[in-house]
Order: C-alpha cells, then structure tokens, then sequence
C-alpha cells in the first residue's frame, strides 16, 4: 500500500508540474486579430478545410502559388509579395497544420495531403495555369504537385526543397529531433518553450539579426494555434521520401528554377545540385552566405532571379484569369 501511495503521490507532483511549466495554446482569435488582418481571408474549401490565404499583387499578371517550409506560415513570403506584385499575381497560403489553417480533419500531414488542399485551392479559385514555387517542406510539396498535375504548371521555383535524396544529412533542430521520437514527440503538445523556436529561426538562417523579436514572436505564437504542434508530430510521422518519385522528376518537361542558400544547414547545397541535375533544364541560383531561407533572407537577388525566371517563361500561357481577385474578408 505504502508502494501505491508513493507512486501516486509521485504522479500528482509530474501532474501539477506538466500543468504548470506547460505551454498553452495561443487564442485563435487573437491570433486572427494579429496576423490574419487585410489582406488575409479564410476561405472554405468544398471538403470543409477552412485555409487562410492572401491574394496579392497584379490581378491581371502571371499567377504564382507560394508554399511555406515547415513549422513556418504564408508570412515567409511577404518580402517577395513586396517586390513582385507589381508584376504578378501573387496567392499563398498556411499549409495543413500551419498557421492560421490549423488543423485540417481527415489529413495526416503528409505531402500528399498538402498537395490535394493546393489541387483544391486552386480549383476553387479558378486557376487554368500558374507558376508553383515552394521552400523546404512547401518545396517538396510543389515539385510532387508538379508531377501529378503538371498541364496547370507553367513553371516550378524549388527554394531549399526537401524531399530529394538527403545526400548530406544535416543534424536536426531540437525541436524536430523531438517530432520524430516516438513518446518523446507528445511533449511538444505541452511544451515549446519560445527560447527553442528562436534557436530554430538562428538555425535555419546566416544572416546577423535575421531572427528579430517579432519573427520569433510570430513563429512561436502561430506554432501554438491549437492543433498545430500535433499536426507538427503527426507530419513528422509519415515517410518525405521516395525513389519513385525521384525516377519521375528526370522526365518532368516544365521550366525550373532552383535557388539554394549555400549556407543552408537544413537541406544541404548537395541535394539542391542533385535538383539541377535531375531536372531537365532546371536554371539554378546559388547565394554565399545565405541560409535556409532565400527569399527572407536576400529578398531583393532571390527576387530579381525569380523576376527574369517568369518573364522569360512562354507568354501563351498567360491567358487573362476568368475568376477576379478576391477581395480581402475575415469571414470563415
């Protein structure tokens, strides 16, 4: 008895700590009030996924579908919304699990999941033709959309793309070490303390100062919108790569561009190469000096390299859209 009593004193001692050392999640709606202002909307798609996206830019000029990298939001892509949308209509979004989407029922996080929310994105909104671009995890999703749906893609930009052959693996943050242990990954339901995620920014990028106190802000706040740190375990759940698809990209016949941060110490510059390799007529741009985050980081070079990209992509496939840009709501 003495043994039993021991133990659940032990127990409630774990319990209250958990409780009280815990990190909460943040509140949707303050959330929403902060970073989901003009000229954010929440659109609901046909299977009920309620995403938040921003549709930027020229309405009349090339469209572009940005994805984010993991644990990351649509935010990433701003600094090019800034130089570009003079020229191009400019649509991105949070991912499943990212965000201000947050969870999305019935998806288990994976690219393949991320892939039929773009395909369904994109029906919604009307897009016969665009340029999809992505970096890291939102890389991977775009060159497999590619290759499933590649008579909507005009051009494909791989920004630090995962889901190549991890030629040189890179050790992972703390933070995703965690993702990927079984048991272990729980407790980042319950705890994600906002030293570890700026220690993530500082590991992701090269740049002195890159990891301001509002980017760690932002990243930390919208890391704990309810659902997003399980959908983070469940995503690091599911197998990245695959060979198949790796023999499918040596045939794919749509203009590339790839840009790489030398410096990148999450996917390594071996696997961008691997990328030109592989790619038939894949242009490539690498930066000294930058991370895993070109367009944050040199928004102005990684930028202009994008520019010349689209504008010598073929002009046929710039028919006018038939669908208006939407006008900015904050109605789900």
């Amino acid at each position: 008895m003495r043994f039993f009593g021991t133990l659940l004193i032990i127990l409630a001692v774990l319990a209250a700590g958990i409780w009280i050392f815990r990190t909460p999640d943040s509140d949707i709606a303050e959330l929403e009030a902060k970073y989901g202002g003009a000229p954010s909307q929440f659109i609901t798609l046909p299977l009920g996924e309620r995403v938040h996206i921003r549709d930027q830019g020229n309405p009349a000029g090339r469209t572009l579908v940005l994805l984010h990298g993991s644990s990351a939001s649509l935010h990433t892509w701003e600094p090019w919304v800034a130089l570009l949308g003079d020229e191009f209509r400019i649509i991105t979004l949070d991912l499943p699990g990212h965000g201000l989407t947050g969870s999305v029922p019935g998806c288990d996080y994976s690219v393949e999941c991320s892939v039929r929310l773009v395909d369904d994105l994109v029906e919604y909104l009307g897009l016969d033709h665009f340029v999809i671009g992505g970096n890291s995890f939102g890389g991977n999703i775009s060159w497999r959309y590619a290759l499933a749906h590649g008579t909507k893609v005009d051009g494909l930009i791989l920004s630090d793309a995962s889901g190549g052959p991890n030629l040189n693996p890179a050790p992972l943050t703390l933070a995703f070490r965690l993702a990927g242990i079984p048991v272990a990954n729980h407790l980042l339901e319950l705890f994600t303390p906002r030293s570890m995620v700026k220690q993530g920014i500082e590991d992701a990028t090269s740049l002195e100062g890159f990891a301001t106190e509002e980017k760690i802000d932002q990243y930390w706040l919208l890391s704990r919108r309810p659902g997003n740190r399980t959908a983070m375990r469940m995503r690091f759940t599911v197998p990245e790569y695959s060979e198949l698809y790796h023999d499918q990209l040596a045939e794919l016949d749509i203009p590339t561009l790839i840009i790489w941060g030398r410096e990148d110490g999450f996917v390594d510059l071996a696997d961008g190469e691997w990328f030109g390799r592989t790619i038939p007529g894949a242009i490539m741009s690498i930066y000294d000096g930058v991370g895993h985050l070109p367009m944050a980081e040199v928004p102005e070079l990684s930028a202009a390299d994008t520019r010349t990209f689209l504008q010598d992509l073929p002009t046929e496939a710039t028919e006018p859209e038939t669908t208006e840009q939407l006008e900015p709501a904050n109605a789900g």
